[in-house]
């Protein structure tokens, strides 16, 4: 059960007394848990019948207390329970919380599925409502809700450009969407009633991936003044040449496959599948960046980063001058 399904439940008062709860999603599980104790509990009434309980600090006994009491003007007692890693999965006090919620609404909380005390609530069938990320496509339509509660709205280019570049689905990246809610106050905070990416460039925290396509593209134009200064901001903002070297191999790399992919005339779907990308908006970008460069080209400035980038681990020099020598030379 994900939290629509949770919520859905409680429109139709068809909630169980007790769930398995797995947050990987503190947003939503907390606007989850703010819908449901309207739903559950009578206005007013919350510092009597919601009771929050941390068991590093609280014991099940008080919890059990807490259900038992009886409950205020109407509606039903909502407790939720965190810590309950540490709990003994056989202890009988265990099973007597679970009896104890009948009637009422009990979250038990986890971090994960990994526990024995959560799996042992498992295998009596106590349901599980998942807070995960949202997909893709539910993030985009987030992304667009929220922008719009601000009256703001992004062209489609610059939707594509937030989507990709904010890394929320990145399946490494710890970013909840309290953190895309931020950046999008931020954004939506100028003077402009539609986002465009020159906008979302200047604003957004930018990964250094991301900067890196600046990099090239100002490599690719043969402009070495804005190259220096892009790879200056890079130092500054406390990035390394170790950092930026297989980067930038990483770069060329995928825009030899591009190339190639272009030529043979494959559609981008199929070519973000091949590169290993979430969608097709980098693939797009590639192209756009490389224009009418020459297979050939990019291969010899693909080598000439491997050159490079196996020189910087192999000798001793300055990194950061034998960096400025590499970009001196892809800008030939």
């Amino acid at each position: 059960m994900n939290y629509l399904e949770i919520l859905k439940a409680g429109k139709e008062n068809l909630l169980e007394p007790v769930y398995l709860v797995v947050n990987r999603e503190p947003y939503l599980y907390d606007h989850t848990l703010e819908a449901l104790a309207s739903r559950v509990m009578a206005e007013g009434m919350e510092a009597f019948n919601h009771g929050i309980f941390d068991l590093e600090e609280a014991t099940l006994q008080q919890v059990m207390d807490f259900l038992n009491t009886p409950v205020l003007m109407g509606g039903k007692k909502f407790a939720v329970v965190h810590h309950l890693e540490g709990v003994n999965p056989d202890e009988g006090s265990l099973k007597a919380l679970v009896k104890a919620a009948e009637g009422q609404l009990l979250l038990l909380v986890f971090p994960n599925k990994m526990s024995k005390t959560f799996k042992q609530l498992q295998k009596e069938a106590v349901p599980l409502v998942a807070f995960e990320k949202l997909d893709p496509r539910a993030f985009r339509q987030w992304v667009i809700k929220r922008f719009k509660g601000l009256d703001k709205k992004l062209s489609n280019q610059s939707l594509d450009f937030f989507v990709q570049y904010s890394y929320y689905n990145d399946r490494d990246q710890r970013i909840s969407l309290y953190h895309m809610e931020n950046e999008i106050k931020k954004i939506a905070a100028i003077g402009k009633a539609i986002i465009e990416i020159e906008d979302l460039k200047k604003l957004m925290v930018m990964p250094l991936e991301v900067n890196l396509f600046a990099l090239t593209d100002s490599l690719l134009e043969k402009d070495l003044s804005r190259t220096l200064k892009i790879l200056d901001d890079l130092f500054q903002k406390g990035h390394t040449a170790f950092e930026i070297f297989p980067l930038l191999s990483k770069q060329y790399h995928n825009m030899v496959i591009a190339r190639v992919l272009g030529d043979q005339g494959l559609p981008y779907k199929v070519q973000q599948e091949i590169l290993g990308f979430k969608s097709d908006y980098p693939v797009k970008m590639i192209h756009q960046r490389i224009g009418a460069t020459t297979k050939k080209k990019l291969l010899r400035a693909y080598e000439t980063c491997l050159v490079y980038e196996m020189k910087a681990k192999q000798q001793k020099m300055n990194p950061r001058a034998h960096l400025e020598s590499l970009l001196f030379d892809l800008n030939q």
